[in-house]
């Protein structure tokens, strides 16, 4: 699979008020439901800027097709259609590929520049100390410039599906915070 085929579906729903139990029941049995299908990478719920209630789900598949093929899944259409029943006005969907939402997942407000920067920084600057030496070891003799640019290139697919949507969920709370 290549990398840039992964794709995201971003979901923005407010829950009716004294849904909430049912809701996230529900959301628990799509998520089982979803974590069968071939080529799921994840799921995330964020809180919206909308305020009380309003969340953000984000489902992660490695392409456009496995993707598609939950959506036409009859087990999806069963369980969004009772999900549904549980939120108020109309379910905001959106599709996005690769690098578009790793840190804009819109509707959530957009973490401040300055955070952005810090965790990319020490993101950075930790693999880079750590991915240099293993890949010289790996790579053994050849110019530094080809050693430089497979460390670039280990880093960025690292980054890109295991490191920052895991360190972006673990410090969401303070990523998103004004």
């Amino acid at each position: 699979m290549v990398a840039g085929n992964s794709v995201s579906v971003l979901m923005v729903r407010k829950i009716k008020p004294g849904c909430e139990s049912r809701f996230w029941s529900l959301e628990s049995e799509i998520e089982a439901a979803v974590s069968r299908c071939a080529g799921f990478l994840g799921v995330s719920h964020l809180p919206t800027a909308g305020g009380s209630n309003e969340y953000m789900t984000v489902l992660q598949f490695d392409s456009v097709a496995n993707l598609s093929r939950w959506q036409d899944s009859s087990d999806r259409r069963k369980l969004l259609e009772q999900a549904d029943a549980l939120v108020q006005g109309d379910v905001r969907r959106r599709s996005v590929s690769g690098l578009e939402g790793l840190f804009d997942a819109a509707p959530l407000p957009q973490p401040r520049r300055y955070k952005m920067t810090l965790l990319l920084i020490v993101v950075i600057l930790t693999m880079l100390l750590l991915l240099r030496p293993l890949v010289a070891l790996a790579l053994g003799d050849i110019a530094p410039t080809l050693q430089m640019a497979a460390t670039v290139v280990v880093q960025v697919v690292l980054m890109t599906y295991w490191v920052m949507p895991g360190l972006t969920r673990l410090l969401r709370g303070w990523l998103y915070r004004p």
